[in-house]
């Protein structure tokens, strides 16, 4: 289902979301975000900068296979096949990749991440199902979804929100043209609803767009791939209650941790 804004604004509030963010924001590029970071590294932001709107290539797992693309065609609480001779994690209901390059490509995560688990979507027929995806993170793990923006117009939210399997704490959620961008410092003076963390559950409203969008909606460029990333952190500002220098899933003392992730 296709939702303008005011129905995604009227949906969150009649279903106990909260109210939207007031301020919109386009996912930084490569260039855009290696302005903003001072985290980012000079010439990996310099050289991918310079491939422009050019569709990325594919992304490898640790043992240097090429991750399928789709990866995973349904979201849903059951187990996914194990695949022999290559990395399995996230938990049993995702069974997703270990994405290769974790130090480069999770370069301005704080804490750092030590592992990038990675399924490929097509956002055609994942979204909109009403299924969840059930991704179980260790300390220092996080989870993306990579996908190609959806046609012009379409409009709808991504959720992070309580399930039963295992302990559930904050979470960091970010849709980027980067994978692994979980940069601590978007989250620092006015909202940003590409970016949000919460000690509850969240919503990324996102709008597929050539022209501009609301002002809480996430504009995804039509046809361009993106990320959305998932790790286990209260990023906000110590100022704001929020706990930016610390692992969720660490704090707890229990492990593994984690939340049904739904995809509108």
């Amino acid at each position: 289902m296709l939702l303008g804004s005011a129905s995604c604004g009227e949906d969150a509030n009649r279903t106990g979301l909260g109210v939207a963010p007031p301020l919109g924001q386009t996912p930084l590029d490569d260039a855009q975000a290696r302005d903003a970071s001072p985290d980012a590294d000079g010439p990996e932001s310099d050289a991918a900068s310079d491939a422009g709107d050019v569709t990325p290539g594919p992304d490898l797992s640790v043992e240097g296979f090429v991750i399928p693309d789709p990866s995973r065609t349904t979201p849903g609480l059951f187990v996914t096949p194990a695949r022999p001779g290559q990395l399995n994690g996230a938990g049993p209901f995702l069974n997703a990749y270990a994405a290769a390059d974790v130090k480069a490509k999770c370069s301005n995560s704080t804490p750092s991440i030590q592992r990038l688990w990675q399924h490929n979507i097509t956002f055609a027929t994942y979204a909109g199902n009403g299924n969840n995806d059930y991704p179980y993170m260790q300390p220092g793990e996080a989870m993306t979804w990579r996908f190609v923006a959806p046609a012009e117009g379409t409009a709808q939210l991504f959720q992070y929100f309580e399930g039963s399997q295992v302990r559930f704490v904050s979470g960091f959620m970010s849709v980027s043209t980067k994978p692994c961008d979980f940069d601590v410092h978007k989250l620092e003076g006015a909202p940003q609803s590409c970016y949000q963390s919460a000690p509850v559950g969240l919503s990324v409203y996102y709008r597929s767009t050539n022209g501009a969008a609301k002002s809480y909606e996430c504009a995804l460029i039509p046809g361009k791939t993106y990320y959305l990333n998932l790790r286990m952190q209260d990023a906000r500002p110590a100022t704001l209650g929020g706990q930016p220098t610390e692992d969720s899933c660490a704090s707890s003392g229990v492990a593994p941790c984690g939340g049904y992730v739904q995809i509108r």
